[in-house]
């Protein structure tokens, strides 16, 4: 695996599919936005992931703000970085998309 220049948290391969589905529930099953992206940060926190898992983590979350701050915290545990772009899908509003797009540049430079 070739490592993308802007890894900080993420040595390994992505989260086994079964693990993921298991984790996905978790993040699925809280109440409220606000426990499920702590919920979502604790398992990123300590796991490698997939764009699209990341994307299928930020779709479980309600609020436009909670997918955000979520794509931009799980940004240095994505496995596959270069296509982060991808998490653009996810969001409604053109300002979320400029600020991810913003955040990713900076983090190149």
């Amino acid at each position: 695996m070739v490592a993308h220049e802007t890894f900080t948290n993420c040595q390994g391969y992505a989260m086994r599919p079964a693990d993921f589905l298991a984790a996905l529930k978790s993040v699925k099953s809280s109440g409220f936005d606000e426990t499920r992206l702590s919920t979502a940060k604790s398992i990123v926190s300590s796991n490698c992931l997939k764009v699209n898992q990341i994307i299928d983590i930020c779709k479980a979350m309600s609020f436009e703000e909670s997918k955000l701050d979520f794509a931009k915290y799980a940004y240095s545990y994505c496995v596959d970085a270069k296509n982060y772009f991808m998490a653009n899908k996810v969001f409604s509003f053109e300002n979320s998309k400029t600020e991810l797009n913003e955040m990713i540049q900076k983090g190149k430079e």
